[in-house]
């Protein structure tokens, strides 16, 4: 309301009604009188504002705010970070908590549970590496009960056949 509200007094005041619209994310090239008619309400794409283009004003595209060291952007909580995905870190590292940090397994970690990029560095940050290292002990775990199954049945066809040829 506030907003539709300075852009009609603004308008009025230049008498170019037909411009007046009040409504935020206008495109680059679109024709403003402020640059609220301009923002598009994101952050990750900068501040758009409303400039002098020859005889005319129109919205202009916003420079990105995240670069350099944070280059990441997360639109939700208007922030810039050193990484939002793994791709977005160096080669042996990982993005862990929007940080790129060494991409070193655990030493005796399973080899069943590594997984490795092009260079042969270990792609699993903590969590992951306990919940693989869960999913792995519980199929060990399975496996051992179902060979002591299958050793209990063979020990008792052994004493059946050891019986019948004792007697």
């Amino acid at each position: 309301m506030k907003k539709l509200f300075y852009g009609l007094v603004v308008c009025l005041s230049m008498f170019a009604v037909v411009l007046c619209t009040g409504v935020a994310s206008a495109a680059p090239g679109d024709p403003c009188v402020i640059d609220a008619d301009c923002d598009d309400t994101l952050f990750c794409n900068g501040i758009e504002s409303c400039s002098l283009e020859g005889s005319s004003t129109v919205c202009v595209a916003g420079t990105a705010p995240c670069s350099g060291a944070t280059p990441g952007c997360i639109e939700e909580t208007d922030t810039c970070v050193e990484c939002v995905l793994n791709a977005d870190c160096a080669a042996g590292e990982i993005c862990e908590e929007n940080l790129c940090v060494d991409a070193e397994c655990p030493e005796n970690t399973p080899p069943e549970v590594l997984l490795f990029d092009t260079n042969f560095d270990c792609l699993l940050n903590k969590e992951e590496l306990k919940n693989y290292s869960t999913t792995l002990k519980n199929a060990q775990k399975a496996d051992k009960t179902e060979l002591k199954a299958k050793h209990s049945l063979e020990k008792d066809k052994y004493k059946v056949i050891k019986g019948n040829y004792s007697n």
